[in-house]
């Protein structure tokens, strides 16, 4: 593989990416020269250990995860036409402190390639806010955060350059007080998963997370938006990295085999993973709800405006409903640099009194009830592999739809 290369498009001078302690970071990459077919992922990694996990680490420890998506249990794929595109890993910070640490890359179809990049806390990492997970009997969930330093807030898709002369910054802030909970069964979320708000002595839910959540594991971190106004954003990742099937998953429901070996057998050919989705919800203290939501489908970022007092957010099993409504937005962005919506979401913010003259799509949507079996069921009886983030009461800003993601080069 004479001449390829990969650029770390967020790394400075040195190959040093600064990373989110605890957090979720995201590496933006590009190919230079001439790449093969195949899949890139770190040197180490689980696939195809007895653990049954679809997911890579740093060099050496376990306490980082090295994430990717679109069910591509072997790594990352990538092939001649990448090197036009971006394509990304997540780093997932689970616990200790670590100032600097390493990740070797290596590529499947020519095992002797190796490259390697540098991760570095970007703050003190015992000042930090970040979740805390407790549990209760009866295999209830239960995460909250602590620290004193909030992480100010920047998209998913463009972590700050050193390149360009931004950093991920902190301020020392008060926060608003959150509970999200759920049930566990076999480290795998196991009910709808709920957000409740904290204040003066009452606990009021604002969000409820329910579709097909199967195997699917939660991390949570909140950023600062407009703290002067008390907007925070609460990101909410999921991913699915455990090929450890059970049968009779969904809460709820019986198996609908007459023994679990058959659904597991079913479950490997139709559910995504590995995969991770995520969830940006704009909370607005002084309210004491979520406003707005952002998230994506497929590699296109949208944001929309919530109606009522609690999001009815949901994975689906199929895309046609997201698709069918970001197709017909005349206003998206299909072409362009690096989507700027920081600054597009702060001035929706602060521009809430002119709602009326802005344009939304809603998308349409199956009923709450069925939500989790229908999407799996649909799995099955259309063979898609694919999570699809949305909101059942969210109405899609026009001009809030980003281009192609990984199409964005500059």
């Amino acid at each position: 593989m004479a001449g390829f290369n990969l650029k770390f498009l967020n790394a400075d001078s040195d190959n040093l990416i600064p990373y989110l302690p605890y957090g979720v970071t995201t590496i933006e990459m590009s190919a230079e020269g001439d790449i093969r077919d195949g899949h890139i992922r770190p040197i180490n990694h689980s696939i195809g250990d007895e653990d049954k996990l679809c997911v890579g680490f740093s060099d050496n420890t376990k306490d980082f995860l090295i994430i990717w998506g679109a069910g591509e249990e072997d790594g990352q794929k990538v092939n001649r036409d990448s090197a036009a595109e971006r394509f990304f890993f997540q780093v997932l910070h689970l616990r200790n402190t670590y100032e600097k640490e390493s990740i070797t890359l290596t590529h499947t179809a020519e095992p002797i390639w190796e490259q390697q990049v540098w991760i570095s806390a970007a703050n003190n990492q015992s000042e930090v806010v970040r979740m805390t997970l407790g549990g209760v009997p009866n295999g209830r969930r239960i995460i909250t955060f602590e620290g004193t330093k909030v992480p100010m807030y920047y998209p998913r898709w463009f972590p700050p350059r050193p390149s360009e002369g931004k950093k991920i910054e902190y301020r020392e802030l008060p926060y608003p007080k959150l509970s999200i909970e759920f049930e566990e069964n076999d480290r795998s979320v196991y009910s709808p998963i709920s957000i409740y708000l904290h204040e003066n002595g009452s606990k009021e839910k604002i969000c409820d997370i329910v579709g097909d959540l199967a195997y699917a594991w939660p991390h949570l971190e909140l950023f600062a938006l407009l703290p002067e106004q008390g907007i925070y954003v609460v990101r909410l990742w999921l991913y699915w990295i455990h090929k450890r099937f059970i049968g009779d998953y969904f809460y709820g429901f019986t198996d609908i085999y007459e023994e679990g070996k058959y659904r597991k057998i079913e479950q490997k050919l139709v559910l995504e993973i590995p995969d991770i989705e995520r969830f940006d919800f704009v909370l607005e203290t002084k309210l004491g709800k979520i406003t707005w939501y952002g998230t994506d489908f497929h590699y296109q970022e949208h944001w929309g405006r919530i109606k009522g007092d609690i999001v009815e957010a949901r994975i689906a099993g199929g895309f046609d409903l997201v698709q069918s409504t970001i197709s017909r937005l005349s206003d998206r962005l299909k072409q362009g640099g690096r989507y700027d919506l920081v600054e597009k979401l702060k001035n929706k913010l602060n521009d809430e009194q002119k709602l009326e003259s802005m344009k939304f799509a809603s998308i349409q949507d199956m009923s709450f009830e069925d939500a989790a079996e229908r999407a799996y069921r649909d799995r099955a009886l259309f063979n898609i592999k694919s999570h699809v983030p949305y909101v059942r009461n969210g109405e899609i800003a026009n001009d809030m739809v980003s281009n192609v993601v990984s199409k964005t080069m500059q």
